[in-house]
């Protein structure tokens, strides 16, 4: 290679460099919290967790008030439903120890109370399976077990006849409080469903409805008491 060509290669446009400049980020103060930010954080965060814990605070008193008046209502719940349920299907209630069949006839029954009561009430139903057969109903808080509401149940057929395999008998409470707090598991209305029913041979023709009181113990001293009107279908 010649001289003259050696020079001009070494002699070219020398390569450019470029000079790195700091960011903006780091040219400024470092990133961060100054104490007096700091102080406010803390100052908003006592505030903020002052407020939850008083919600909380009434949340939780409002749960324990309501807590015993659910398990009353959940005590009452299926008996006053079963209950109301039997008694607007009725056809008849006993009185003077008899009760009217389906088909008419008065049909003398020993099972049971001769007479409404208070705590007594004895009515004929015939739900199933519609063909002249009747079920006899009890429904009762008897004075020697003051604390039990019971029910009991049986089968008639179309002769008037009690079916001997039939009979149903189910404790629905054991902690009803009516009879020790003098509260009457019935109270009977005329057909008006104003006039109260005081006489119980009275209630034979008259009666038009029942209210049904039912009285549980509850968390404490207190009792929770359910109480629902009731029309007979006939």
């Amino acid at each position: 290679m010649s001289a003259r060509r050696w020079i001009r290669l070494s002699t070219g446009r020398p390569r450019s460099t470029r000079r790195c400049r700091p960011s903006a980020s780091l040219s400024g103060r470092d990133s961060g919290m100054s104490l007096t930010e700091l102080m406010v954080v803390v100052a908003l965060m006592g505030f903020v967790l002052s407020a939850a814990y008083a919600l909380q605070f009434v949340v939780n008193k409002a749960v324990t008030a309501n807590t015993p008046m659910a398990q009353g209502a959940a005590g009452t719940g299926d008996p006053m439903e079963f209950m109301s349920r039997i008694i607007m299907q009725s056809r008849s209630v006993v009185t003077s120890g008899t009760v009217r069949a389906p088909n008419g006839q008065s049909v003398a029954v020993t099972q049971v109370a001769e007479f409404p009561g208070d705590y007594d009430l004895a009515v004929a139903t015939d739900r199933i399976p519609f063909n002249g057969s009747w079920e006899l109903n009890y429904f009762h808080i008897d004075s020697g077990s003051p604390t039990l509401l019971q029910w009991d149940s049986w089968s008639y057929n179309t002769v008037n006849n009690v079916v001997g395999d039939r009979q149903l008998h189910w404790t629905m409470s054991a902690t009803v409080n009516n009879r020790t707090e003098t509260v009457p598991l019935f109270t009977y209305y005329g057909t008006d469903g104003t006039t109260p029913l005081t006489v119980a041979n009275q209630i034979a023709g008259n009666v038009g409805s029942v209210r049904i009181s039912l009285v549980m113990p509850s968390a404490g001293a207190s009792s929770t008491q359910d109480t629902r009107l009731v029309s007979f279908r006939n």
